[in-house]
């Protein structure tokens, strides 16, 4: 049980049901501030006194800030919640308390994410070659080169732009074993934000091949010991997903309904659940059905194989072609198979907040005052 006592003051955030198909457990919620002018007068200079609990204002709840302002005594930021349980009726309740100048940096990432997620990346540069994870699992990215892709305006804060040429981003590079993904077994969830300024088409003979790579995984060799367990991306303009057991004669490659266009902003994924599958576009099934062909177990063992963003893998390891044109962002993986309400709200969450802020509670021992600009803490009473 946490005593928030000392900040100064809260408010109460209520997460609506309208988008909650079903109950959601430990769910990482997004929660956008746009220019609060109680949190902005009272916060420290980049949310380091920020604190999330239940609607009790004891149980604390892990928080991750991808990004935050606070000028002009406004804040906004994008910082993302672990909260235990949304109910499908009656949605949740939780606070956000503030205005503690003494208080260090209260952020837990790494718990912000169930034990189901193998990786979650929000695609902002750590330097210019480089990306990071989440999850504490530390599958952290490497590009091409320096800015290769190259940082950019995201759907959410920022994102990776690539040019639809050579750009790309290792997470595993030849690595045989010790990974997450060695233990990778049939039940599988991938999500991901594009908005793609081009979608070429080029002619792919091998079934599992999409045109456009988001990410690969796959084992590195040739014919008869290549496998994949997903190459997921754009294929003929549609979310399509390739499978291999063998690169030889067990190649799958399934594609959803719907033709996306270029400069949208789209939520795409999949889930595989034993050889079912389903492709989602924008938080609902976009297409589903049941590999006939590539069928079983997904995991790579101990071989040595390669992921990567924004393009295939090649025979040796190296990057190869269908590259993808445009902005990735907020991509993750899970290691089980995400229900469908999980994508739903996960999309409406991020696109409309699904989110209503209550009045500023100002705590026993603190008297509210104007907001100035450039002032912050409390007064004492």
């Amino acid at each position: 049980m946490a005593d928030f006592s000392a900040w100064e003051a809260y408010k109460a955030i209520t997460v609506q049901d309208a988008n909650v198909d079903g109950n959601l457990t430990d769910f990482r919620c997004l929660v956008v501030l746009d220019e609060d002018a109680d949190i902005g007068g009272r916060s420290q200079a980049n949310g380091e006194d920020w604190r999330f609990t239940l609607s009790d204002g004891t149980t604390q709840l892990p928080h991750e800030i991808e990004s935050v302002t606070i000028a002009g005594g406004l804040a906004s930021g994008n910082i993302w919640v672990k909260v235990p349980s949304i109910a499908a009726s009656g949605g949740a309740s939780i606070r956000i308390y503030y205005g503690n100048d003494g208080a260090g940096d209260g952020q837990d990432a790494a718990n912000v994410y169930d034990a189901n997620f193998l990786m979650s990346h929000h695609m902002v540069d750590d330097t210019t070659s480089t990306i990071l994870d989440s999850t504490g699992n530390d599958n952290d990215g490497t590009k091409k080169g320096a800015n290769e892709p190259v940082e950019a305006a995201g759907v959410i804060h920022q994102g990776q732009d690539f040019d639809g040429s050579d750009d790309h981003i290792f997470i595993l590079n030849s690595k045989a074993g010790g990974h997450d993904f060695t233990a990778l077994s049939d039940s599988i969830s991938i999500s991901a934000w594009i908005n793609a300024d081009a979608f070429p088409n080029p002619a792919n003979p091998t079934e599992w091949i999409v045109d456009n790579t988001v990410i690969e995984l796959r084992i590195q060799g040739g014919a008869g010991v290549n496998k994949v367990p997903f190459s997921f991306g754009i294929n003929n303009d549609k979310v399509s997903l390739g499978v291999s057991s063998d690169h030889t004669t067990e190649d799958e490659r399934v594609t959803a309904a719907t033709t996306l266009s270029t400069g949208i902003d789209y939520q795409i994924g999949f889930s595989i659940s034993g050889d079912d599958w389903i492709l989602y576009r924008n938080g609902v099934s976009d297409g589903s059905g049941t590999f006939s062909t590539a069928t079983g177990n997904r995991s790579v063992g101990v071989t040595l194989c390669n992921m990567i963003m924004g393009m295939r893998t090649g025979n040796t390891g190296n990057s190869a072609n269908n590259a993808f044109d445009g902005l990735i962002d907020e991509l993750s993986i899970s290691d089980v198979t995400r229900a469908p309400e999980w994508f739903k709200f996960h999309y409406h969450n991020v696109t409309s907040g699904e989110l209503t802020f209550g009045a500023e509670v100002v705590q026993a021992g603190f008297v509210p005052y104007p907001h100035v600009p450039g002032m912050t803490g409390g007064i004492a009473v």
